[in-house]
């Protein structure tokens, strides 16, 4: 078994390229049309996600008190770098840069949709 992708049900598309391309710097693959639905495909070489075009009458997630898939995780170079520009962008900080290990830091972030998003800097 080896890693395919996560899919992400999204209120607002544009928002979650925005944030998954513009600000976390991954690529738009593909786009498709399935069953009346559009789904896009973003990554890179080793990260793919999947955003489907929510319903309006779709609810928001709150990881706070859900069970379930409750973050991804990508290693960054530089975590609070990216949290500072993630900041600027208006992007909810869930915590800010904490070293919970000797060898990394992390932080989480909220997406457009509420999904934690743990960034993980391994230290040397």
């Amino acid at each position: 078994m080896q890693w395919n992708h996560v899919g992400i049900k999204s209120a607002d598309v544009a928002k979650s390229l925005h944030f998954y391309c513009d600000l976390l710097g991954l690529e738009k693959q593909q786009e498709l049309d399935i069953f009346g639905g559009k789904f896009i495909f973003v990554g890179n070489d080793t990260v793919s996600i999947e955003i489907e075009e929510g319903k309006p009458e779709d609810s928001r997630i709150d990881p706070r008190n859900q069970t379930g898939l409750y973050h991804l995780a990508f290693t960054v170079d530089d975590v609070t770098a990216m949290v500072e520009k993630l900041k600027s962008e208006g992007v909810p900080v869930a915590l800010e840069p904490i070293s919970t290990q000797p060898d990394r830091l992390v932080a989480f972030v909220e997406d457009p949709d509420g999904a934690f998003i743990q960034l993980i800097q391994m230290l040397a």
